[in-house]
């Protein structure tokens, strides 16, 4: 069963992806060619940067910032607010 949930004011970009089962809070942001797998959830006000890569299962807290390119395997928490800097793999 899918259960995608999308909140208000959501912006998806072009070539990006947003998988089954993913929730997306207000006012996210998912940039260009960026990769939301299954399971995510990302809050309130939160930014995925271009060609970013989310996991599946990954938790997002809300106003937080991946920068492009960042890649975060399964089942990782970014605690609100955080500030990921581009390229780098959270693991």
């Amino acid at each position: 069963m899918r259960t995608e949930r999308i909140g208000e004011g959501v912006f998806v970009g072009h070539q990006s992806y947003v998988g089954p089962n993913a929730a997306l809070g207000h006012l996210t942001i998912v940039n260009t060619a960026a990769i939301v797998e299954h399971d995510c959830v990302i809050g309130d006000g939160a930014f995925v940067g271009p060609g970013a890569v989310l996991c599946g299962g990954v938790r997002v807290g809300s106003y937080a910032m991946i920068g492009a390119g960042v890649v975060v395997v399964p089942r990782m928490e970014i605690e609100q607010g955080a500030r990921i800097p581009a390229g780098v793999v959270v693991r």
